[in-house]
């Protein structure tokens, strides 16, 4: 089942401990800094799924076709893709089949490892 931990401030200790020089990656495979990613981000999203979970085939583009509107809006939102995904290729196939333009953690990163611990240790 997809999640998603809504960290309402740029500002908010838990954004800045778990993505503070960090990098991430874009749809196209582009890797940049998280501080210049997010810089003009006041809502992160982290959206966390996989490839091979069916809830995702529905939810996904539903936030794609929200995360589109907002940005037209000129919203300061930013989604991060925490991906669950066997391998690098399957986190990019996922994100370029489905995905809004927004940004992931890398693949195998010690940053999404720990923000899935945050999540499910909530529950």
């Amino acid at each position: 089942m997809p999640y998603i931990l809504l960290l309402q401030s740029r500002n908010n200790l838990a954004a800045m401990d778990m993505l503070g020089g960090q990098k991430l990656l874009r749809k196209s495979g582009q890797v940049i800094p998280a501080d210049s990613a997010l810089d003009r981000a006041k809502i992160i999203l982290y959206y966390f799924s996989a490839h091979w979970c069916p809830p995702s085939s529905v939810f996904t583009p539903m936030l794609t076709d929200f995360y589109q509107e907002l940005v037209r809006e000129e919203e300061p939102i930013e989604v991060v893709f925490v991906s669950s995904d066997a391998s690098p290729e399957d986190l990019m196939l996922h994100m370029a089949e489905s995905h809004g333009d927004w940004l992931a953690v890398q693949h195998g990163a010690t940053l999404g490892r720990q923000e899935k611990i945050i999540v499910f240790a909530a529950y």
